[in-house]
């Protein structure tokens, strides 16, 4: 008797986020930043919020999760359940690109557009929320 595994076809997508410290903007793969000038702290943070769960419940809640059938078994607790953000986060990776402000952003999944979706949801989330935790103190002093 003969056993055969194959390991499922991954696709990931990668979307590039010009991340400042005054005003991160999701930017074309091919664009080039300004010359780097971030601290290797904002950096960091930057990296780690990507991942982070309050992140990852906002593309998981804009993904429509229970649609996309790698994900069908995970929602039924769901969108904001751990399990499905502890899933999502092991798909993302964040790294920033040497001397530049670009943060690549890739996801991966088994279907090319569900990946490319990922990819783009979390930059745009990304890049929301960094605006939004730029406005807050504004919006307090009104």
């Amino acid at each position: 008797m003969a056993y055969a595994y194959t390991t499922p076809v991954r696709y990931t997508a990668v979307s590039r986020v010009l991340v400042e410290e005054a005003s991160p903007v999701a930017v074309e793969p091919d664009v080039s930043g300004p010359p780097y000038r971030g601290g290797a702290a904002f950096y960091e943070a930057q990296l780690r919020a990507i991942r982070g769960a309050p992140l990852v419940r906002r593309v998981a809640k804009r993904m429509y999760l229970a649609s996309i059938p790698e994900f069908r078994d995970l929602t039924q607790a769901g969108v904001d359940d751990a399990s499905v953000v502890s899933e999502l986060q092991t798909r993302i990776e964040a790294e920033q690109r040497p001397s530049t402000n670009l943060v690549s952003i890739s996801f991966n999944a088994r279907e090319p557009a569900v990946a490319a979706d990922g990819a783009n949801l979390v930059a745009r989330e990304s890049a929301r929320m960094n605006h939004e935790t730029r406005l807050d103190p504004a919006r307090r002093e009104l």
